[in-house]
């Protein structure tokens, strides 16, 4: 019988396979201007409010994708986690009051931060070597793609609204870095599980 904790790892998974099939499919539609659909869709919107809305979906995605992952981890044990890790795990962090007495505090780190956490302990969980390229274009593509989601969010200005080109384009980039990053470690997981099925039939055959 599985604890309440591993049952809702495994809803929030499976609300991220939901939300992966409808939002792959909208971002499909969105980036692909030349298809006979997108050009029907964009008749019925305006083009920048197309934009902003791919932005924020892929956003919407990447948050559901870190939420999943550090619920899958908090349900697995690891006896080399920190009390640290473990607490963040879970949004959680810790204060005193004037008085002296311990509070728990709601912690919200950035988007970039979260993902990053929650894609090393999905590694570091179960014990896989796999790690995303924070070196390279795709990963400073999604730093920016973060703030221009935090741009539209919050505008100073009308021209706040607008994507440009450009920032499409960054958007792209940033959207192939993050499946590509989630792709590799789900395979590496599915790999993972693959060898340790695969032993005890070795040793029966043995």
């Amino acid at each position: 019988m599985i604890s309440e904790r591993e049952q809702s790892a495994a809803d929030a998974r499976d609300i991220v396979g939901d939300d992966l099939v409808f939002i792959i499919d909208l971002q499909t539609l969105l980036a692909s201007p030349s298809t006979r659909a997108f050009k029907t869709f964009a008749k019925k919107h305006d083009p920048q409010a197309l934009r902003r809305l791919r932005l924020r979906l892929f956003m919407s995605y990447v948050e559901g994708v870190a939420a999943a992952l550090k619920a899958e981890a908090v349900s697995l044990t690891s006896p080399s986690r920190s009390p640290a890790a473990h607490a963040l795990l879970q949004d959680k962090t810790f204060d005193l009051t004037d008085q002296g007495e311990p509070i728990e505090r709601t912690f919200s780190p950035s988007l970039s931060r979260s993902l990053r956490f929650a894609f090393r302990m999905g590694a570091l969980t179960k014990r896989l070597t796999v790690s995303p390229d924070y070196g390279g274009a795709g990963w400073k593509a999604f730093q920016e793609a973060v703030k221009l989601r935090n741009r539209i969010t919050h505008p100073r200005r009308a021209e706040d609204f607008v994507i440009s080109d450009l920032e499409v384009a960054t958007l792209a980039s940033a959207e192939e870095w993050f499946h590509t990053s989630y792709r590799d470690l789900m395979s590496a997981d599915i790999v993972s599980l693959s060898r340790k099925l695969s032993v005890p039939q070795r040793r029966r055959r043995a």
